[in-house]
């Protein structure tokens, strides 16, 4: 249809799903995947069980750790946001779900990370909805994590700092 409204009339844009192009391949398939693999983030689907459904390239350089993690952030998600979705009595049950924020601390190796979970929802739910799945996003915070760190340091040394007597002071 695109192609003959091009033809008939004089057109600057014509918007069409990019399945109606043909030659093209799976373009949007592609450009998905490019788009996933290129924020920096690790990206993930995790299912009700917290079984790892799919995940980008980033996500699959996390270690092991992390993804043993990720399951029992899952469980732990999934139970908050059906408990979330069974008090949702406002009517509209079309309004989005704020994600919710997790940290995993990796002790011995000082390293530290931010998950974002948000429900995936089943598809055609007329009530409050069901999670399908969760859509997650895994951040490495180390360094802002180590800057705060220091942060808090200089702070706790600043308040000694005030305790400390003038005469004190002099005698150092």
């Amino acid at each position: 249809q695109a192609a003959e409204v091009m033809q008939r009339e004089n057109c600057a844009a014509v918007v069409a799903p990019p399945a109606s192009f043909t030659g093209l391949g799976d373009i949007t398939g592609q450009l998905t995947a490019t788009l996933l693999n290129a924020i920096g983030e690790g990206v993930a689907l995790v299912d009700r069980a917290g079984e790892l459904t799919w995940s980008n390239a980033r996500f699959r350089s996390f270690q092991a750790v992390i993804h043993r993690r990720l399951a029992q952030v899952g469980e732990d998600a999934v139970a908050h946001f059906d408990e979330m979705l069974q008090r949702r009595t406002d009517g509209d049950h079309s309004a989005p779900i704020a994600p919710k924020r997790y940290s995993i601390a990796m002790k011995q190796s000082q390293r530290y990370f931010e998950c974002l979970v948000t429900p995936v929802l089943e598809d055609g739910s007329s009530g409050p909805g069901h999670v399908q799945r969760l859509a997650v996003v895994v951040r490495d915070v180390t360094e802002r994590e180590r800057t705060q760190a220091k942060i808090d340091a200089l702070d706790r040394a600043g308040r000694e700092l005030v305790h400390f007597e003038p005469e004190m002071i002099k005698t150092m």
